[in-house]
């Protein structure tokens, strides 16, 4: 799993809208370097953070603050929500008001959630993703799903963080996956990256099975030029290897005894042919 994000020279500077640190972001510890700085998940054109400045982003990050009921054993934590998508790919960190007292409200679990998705340059479609993805889970934020939303800075070891390996992305589990099934063909530019996601929808819903993979195949025929066997047998294997393959959880604490270390660290801000193996 790896994504980039975007950092300020600054920490909890609200008025800021300056991001010119592009960090890419492959481990727990990278991802808990960057969260000590104000940041985004996405690139802006000369680094000024504005719907209209929006260049591009392979991330999605969305907020769960428990504001939705007081119930504690209707809480979200991070196990909870892996577990609500444990084929995904993603990162949970302890927000800045993690287990504190939020205006009228009592500590209670509250963190950010990290979404490594196919890279987009489209503002409008990187918001729909959002807006899909809190369809979906209706206790992430309502009002956190513009382009050009800014995380603030708090400080954390890679310790704080869950990070779980999968073999899906989020826009790749969630978005319905008629508009390609109704496309007459697939054309050149499309044809690796759509089969690459057929195949991982498929064997989701089929399993390794001759029938996913004669879907594939059927599939395959719409490709426009079509793609060469070897290509086609690449893709197949490559997501093949990766539905069998365990995910990676790391689990990391995000308890109340941890809110005092944090809260130490806060301040301080570090840098129609069967495809056969061969």
């Amino acid at each position: 799993m790896n994504f980039k994000l975007y950092t300020a020279d600054c920490i909890g500077n609200e008025k800021n809208c300056l991001y010119r640190n592009e960090r890419e972001i492959a481990t727990p510890g990278d991802l808990a370097a960057a969260l000590a700085f104000d940041h985004t998940c996405g690139r802006f054109k000369n680094s000024y953070r504005s719907k209209t400045n929006f260049l591009s982003s392979d991330c999605i990050v969305m907020d769960f603050d428990n504001d939705k009921t007081e119930d504690p054993s209707e809480w979200m934590t991070p196990d909870k929500i892996a577990s609500l998508l444990p084929d995904v790919n993603l990162a949970i960190a302890p927000s800045r008001h993690n287990m504190l007292p939020k205006g009228t409200l009592s500590p209670r679990p509250r963190g950010h959630v990290y979404f490594p998705i196919a890279e987009t340059t489209d503002a409008e479609k990187y918001a729909n993703v959002k807006a899909a993805i809190r369809a979906h889970f209706p206790f992430f934020d309502d009002n956190a799903v513009d382009a050009a939303r800014f995380i603030f800075g708090t400080g954390m070891d890679a310790e704080d963080i869950l990070w779980q390996d999968g073999w899906l992305n989020i826009d790749e589990e969630i978005l319905p996956a008629e508009e390609e099934v109704a496309r007459d063909t697939i054309p050149s530019g499309q044809r690796n990256k759509t089969m690459s996601r057929f195949a991982a929808r498929v064997l989701k819903k089929l399993g390794d099975t001759e029938e996913a993979h004669n879907a594939f195949l059927l599939r395959a025929e719409k490709c426009d030029p079509p793609l060469p066997e070897e290509e086609l047998r690449t893709i197949w294997f490559s997501a093949l290897r990766f539905f069998k393959k365990p995910f990676r959880r790391i689990r990391r604490m995000f308890h109340p005894l941890n809110t005092m270390m944090i809260l130490e660290r806060r301040n301080a801000v570090p840098s129609n042919r069967r495809i056969t193996a061969t």
